[in-house]
């Protein structure tokens, strides 16, 4: 695996996190 691919992969592993915690928060209005 090199440098650039597993950086893209931790920056869409953050992107996804942080779409999940916006969905649950609007759910739990």
């Amino acid at each position: 695996m090199s440098k650039t691919s597993e950086y893209e992969f931790n920056r869409q592993g953050d992107f996804m996190s942080t779409i999940i915690q916006i969905l649950c928060k609007q759910r739990c209005r």
